[in-house]
């Protein structure tokens, strides 16, 4: 899969290290979860590898740039907690921050999960202190609903709607 600036391809084992670097940095990860130890990382791709195995069309992809194969970040379309309500996450290395990748990619995976998988709607949740974060999903057309707890927090809950026009 590929868009203007990045390619995507699902994630794998060969992974790791980017994986873990990205994983154990505190600043990316500060909305999101405590940083994880090699091992963490390590038990997690795992997880995540084993999950989208499970669920064709859905999983978890490494993003890099097409300029020069530089890892950009992971970008998710998996189910919300328990929910069948399919949620579009992400997180970008440092470097990447605030140049539109992250805006770039929703758009290409929220035009994937419409066109491929077939879904009436997305979802996403963010720490109410992640701006950049709900600036991305705003840009990209999400709207603010409320606030639901998921993943052990209280998280601004968006969604995007396909089955109606945006307004």
């Amino acid at each position: 899969m590929i868009t203007a600036r990045t390619e995507l391809r699902l994630l794998s084992l060969e992974d790791f290290d980017e994986y873990h670097r990205l994983s154990a940095d505190p600043e990316v990860m500060r909305y999101i979860a405590p940083v994880y130890t090699h091992e963490e990382s390590d038990k997690k791709l795992g997880e995540l590898i084993e999950w989208q195995e499970e669920h064709p069309g859905m999983g978890y992809w490494t993003v890099r740039s097409r300029e020069d194969g530089r890892f950009v970040g992971i970008f998710c379309l998996r189910y919300l907690g328990t929910t069948e309500e399919i949620e579009i996450g992400y997180r970008l290395a440092r470097e990447f921050w605030g140049k539109g990748l992250a805006s770039e990619v929703a758009a290409y995976l929220i035009d994937y999960a419409r066109k491929t998988l077939n879904a009436t709607r997305l979802v996403a949740v963010t720490d109410p202190e992640n701006l950049a974060s709900q600036r991305v999903l705003i840009k990209a057309g999400f709207q603010y609903l409320e606030d639901r707890f998921h993943y052990g927090a209280n998280l601004n809950y968006f969604f995007l709607d396909f089955t109606t026009p945006p307004s």
